[in-house]
């Protein structure tokens, strides 16, 4: 796939799946820059961009999403011997899995450097403390925050950790 191309929408057709794709710097409500139909599985199609670098989410089986790109989410969240690093691109959703993720150990990770990299930058940095088994962490949005779980994973979470006081829908 081409390297300026950033999402892909797959649906399966009777014929194939169908790829709806966009170039780098698409917008949320942006037509594709171009579709093809090619044979196979949703579930193949998404493999294969996986190995080419796309962070893959099927929808159901018949439906799936590729991303990669900008970054425009990072977390970081304390381990007890350093900290694990994800990042997401732009146009990443609730059920996005991280296009990086990789483990710090303490002494080779700055955390205090790396969170005011994001500030002085312009990205929006909300912090969380350790409580009841969460572990404490960071979450760097490059706009606006938006929701890192659907409703019902939010209602699941504050059902099963009702003592503590975080907003499941950006912390932790």
């Amino acid at each position: 796939m081409d390297a300026n191309i950033t999402r892909v929408d797959l649906e399966t057709l009777a014929d194939g799946v169908m790829l709806k794709y966009w170039r780098k710097g698409w917008k949320e409500q942006s037509a594709p820059s171009g579709s093809e139909v090619i044979s196979g599985t949703v579930f193949e199609v998404c493999k294969m961009l996986d190995q080419q670098g796309f962070t893959v989410h099927m929808e159901d089986a018949h439906k799936g999403r590729a991303l990669r790109g900008e970054i425009t989410r990072i977390d970081f969240i304390k381990l007890v011997d350093g900290w694990k690093v994800s990042k997401y691109p732009y146009g990443w959703t609730a059920t996005t899995r991280p296009i990086e993720v990789r483990i710090h150990k303490d002494g080779e990770f700055d955390i205090e450097a790396n969170i005011k990299w994001c500030t002085d930058h312009g990205w929006t940095i909300r912090q969380w403390n350790e409580r009841l088994g969460v572990p404490a962490g960071y979450r760097a949005f490059r706009d606006r925050p938006q929701p890192v779980r659907d409703a019902r994973m939010i209602v699941f979470m504050r059902n099963k950790m009702p003592n503590v006081q975080l907003d499941f829908a950006y912390d932790c």
